[in-house]
């Protein structure tokens, strides 16, 4: 059995290197527990999910590279810094070492480690391409994004999360994209559901889904 989980992992992450190369960085794998290794697979399934012309589009905007692990995304990057930050939108006592992803967006990479045991459902390595799709290709600031979410019935039927401080704000469109992103790749009839054909729409065409 352990033979057949080693293999399955290393086909995972031959998959994903033959859409990443040497961007892919994958490290602890030898001492993960059982659940951060099934994080970690989940994470290289997901990388693969993502059409392989999106992925290179990704790259010649820009990618620097992608950062999957055990553990929290701090020690997968070099964001020591962070250790002590408070992350916008979390619990008052939460810093960096508690986030289970992110798109560094200085360095332009994405990390994803295995601090939450939410990670499984909440997808975040794919709530983290759409950030990175979003800075790198433009899709932040695009029109349509801008004025679905500035519409204020359109605005009030959002979840919090994505909301922002108010309708049109620059941080909830933001998460508005990656959410987005993550429900379209895994299941487009959910994407619809969740955040309506309009914009779910508009996202196929744009990136060509």
């Amino acid at each position: 059995m352990a033979e057949d989980v080693d293999s399955y992992h290393s086909a995972l992450i031959a998959s994903a290197l033959a859409r990443l190369g040497d961007r892919l960085h994958v490290s602890d794998c030898e001492v993960a527990n059982i659940h951060e290794r099934a994080i970690i697979d989940l994470h290289l399934t997901d990388i693969v999910r993502i059409p392989r012309h999106l992925t290179d589009r990704l790259v010649n905007s820009g990618l620097a590279g992608v950062y999957i692990g055990a553990g929290s995304v701090i020690e997968l990057d070099n964001l020591r810094f962070l250790d002590e930050v408070h992350p916008v939108g979390w619990r008052p006592t939460a810093t960096y070492a508690d986030v289970p992803a992110l798109y560094d967006r200085n360095q332009k990479y994405i990390v994803a480690g295995t601090t939450m045991s939410n990670a499984v459902v909440r997808r975040d390595v794919l709530h983290e391409y759409g950030h990175a799709l979003g800075r790198l290709i433009g899709l932040n600031t695009a029109s349509e994004l801008r004025e679905r979410h500035a519409d204020a019935n359109y605005w009030m039927t959002l979840p919090p999360y994505v909301r922002g401080q108010y309708a049109g704000d620059e941080g909830g469109r933001r998460e508005l994209l990656a959410e987005l992103f993550r429900d379209r790749i895994l299941n487009r009839n959910d994407a619809i559901s969740r955040w309506g054909l309009r914009l779910t729409a508009w996202l196929d065409q744009e990136l060509r889904l």
